[in-house]
């Protein structure tokens, strides 16, 4: 498996974060988008589509910190 480059690393983590902030907007926007409707409110964490944005988001966040925190440790060594 070879290593990235530098430019690749960079566009990864702006994906992930791209990634991220759009799960997090799609489901605020879900749930202030039908407050008053049936799937809306409270009730928009039910739906699968949102746990798995949800858990996508969690994922890639995950990754992204490993990264940076990879990125510094290895500097120190």
């Amino acid at each position: 498996m070879r290593t990235l480059s530098k430019a690749e690393k960079g566009i990864s983590l702006a994906l992930k974060l791209i990634v991220i902030l759009s799960a997090a907007a799609g489901t605020l926007m879900s749930a202030a988008a039908g407050r008053n409707s049936f799937m809306g409110g409270s009730r928009v964490l039910m739906y699968f589509t949102i746990q798995s944005n949800l858990l996508v988001a969690v994922g890639l966040g995950y990754l992204a910190l490993a990264a940076k925190i990879g990125k510094s440790r290895r500097r120190q060594a």
